[in-house]
């Protein structure tokens, strides 16, 4: 995360609310994105010992009226000028969510997804599969996220060695769906295969498996495709599931409320705090290796079938029909690193989703990923996730 701290101001009045802050948290809850967010704020409200909420869904009455509204804070998407004179106006302690608008309030400090961090994971998503064919969908609307997320993609896959081609098209995807689907198909088409495509959001990436439909082109056979939120229903929705990039918006929620809380206690936090997305939920969109070595793909078709029990290096090349010494030269020339680690990230990986989408034990998981210490799996984890295995799991809960 990108901010500074400076000088302290005298903390705000509450005696005569009994000392509970009233914050104005402007957000809509019927939007999954600010759902999981609202959910990271109400982890912090429970253990900071409550606030008085304003909070509405939807619409003009988001917004309190200054005049008679009189609170000790905000936690606001700054996407509608209102919300930035409103702010102004009282002086009032905020903080924002995401960036929606240049003119946010100089003092106001921000708390965002980090897009190039978002980038970067879906062009190693591909670049892990094998795949040196990449492409980026961007959004069909101009939004300020998109272009970091390109950017950072392409720069990945260039680092990598990978091609990538860009899709940058402005559409009117309800006034014209059909042009919409074409234009997507016959950039398709002019795709090599096999083809990694990363799309600004999951939107945009349903809107890609629709045109990989209409260009003849099967998924993932021949062109994986990777959104962006994992809204779920979506997701599922999808023909076939879509695999996407998981926000860690609860975790957006926390730090924006310990932020509020430090600004209504006199403190003045500034700059821009990034939050680096969670991981990959991966589904079947993306469920192939682009491995064009026939035994080496064989090799890792067998660690992806097996890598929950014991398995050791021999067991790999006895499946391949290679020799010991000929897998582990031809496995690192074409996946880029050893066998045992490659094995090791299929672990890591399953244990990224069973932590962030179940209540499973930590040790359990341990054993249904293929560990058989919980203390090795501990130190394995952290050292791929950058924290244990209970912190991840808090994080990258929606």
């Amino acid at each position: 995360m990108r901010g500074t701290r400076t000088e302290q101001r005298r903390p705000a009045d509450r005696s005569r609310r009994g000392g509970i802050p009233d914050v104005a948290v402007i957000l809509d809850p019927n939007h999954v994105y600010q759902r999981r967010i609202l959910r990271g704020i109400a982890e912090h409200v429970h253990r900071a010992g409550g606030w008085r909420l304003f909070i509405e869904s939807g619409g003009a009455e988001m917004v309190p009226d200054p005049r008679t509204w009189r609170g000790d804070g905000v936690i606001a998407y700054f996407g509608d000028p209102q919300i930035a004179r409103l702010v102004e106006s009282l002086r009032t302690p905020a903080v924002s969510i995401e960036r929606g608008l240049d003119d946010i309030p100089r003092r106001v400090p921000v708390v965002a997804t980090d897009n190039e961090a978002i980038g970067r994971l879906g062009a190693e998503h591909f670049l892990d599969q094998g795949f040196s064919h990449l492409a980026y969908c961007g959004s069909a609307e101009p939004v300020y996220w998109c272009g970091p997320r390109g950017a950072a993609f392409q720069a990945a896959a260039a680092a990598a060695g990978a091609s990538c081609s860009l899709f940058t098209r402005r559409q009117k995807v309800s006034r014209d769906w059909p042009t919409t689907l074409q234009d997507l198909a016959d950039w398709i088409i002019g795709l090599p295969n096999p083809m990694g495509i990363m799309a600004a959001n999951d939107t945009r990436a349903r809107h890609v498996l629709e045109a990989c439909r209409l260009a003849g082109r099967r998924v993932p056979d021949e062109v994986a495709v990777l959104g962006v939120d994992n809204d779920e229903m979506m997701c599922e929705l999808a023909t076939p599931p879509l695999s996407s990039i998981n926000h860690a918006a609860r975790e957006i929620g926390r730090r924006a409320a310990e932020l509020l809380d430090e600004m209504m206690q006199g403190h003045r936090p500034t700059g821009t705090f990034l939050v680096s997305p969670s991981g990959v939920t991966a589904r079947a969109s993306t469920d192939i290796r682009a491995i064009t070595d026939a035994e080496v793909a064989t090799a890792v078709e067998f660690l992806r079938a097996n890598f929950t029990r014991p398995l050791r290096v021999d067991d790999v090349a006895q499946a391949s029909g290679l020799s010991l010494s000929t897998l582990k030269s031809r496995f690192k020339s074409v996946i880029g690193r050893p066998v045992h680690a490659e094995l090791q990230r299929l672990r890591i990986d399953e244990a990224r989703r069973l932590l962030a989408t179940t209540d499973i034990p930590v040790k359990k998981v341990a054993l249904l990923c293929g560990f058989t210490d919980v203390s090795h799996f501990t130190t394995a984890f952290r050292r791929d996730a950058g924290m244990p295995p209970g912190q991840y799991r808090s994080q990258a809960a929606t």
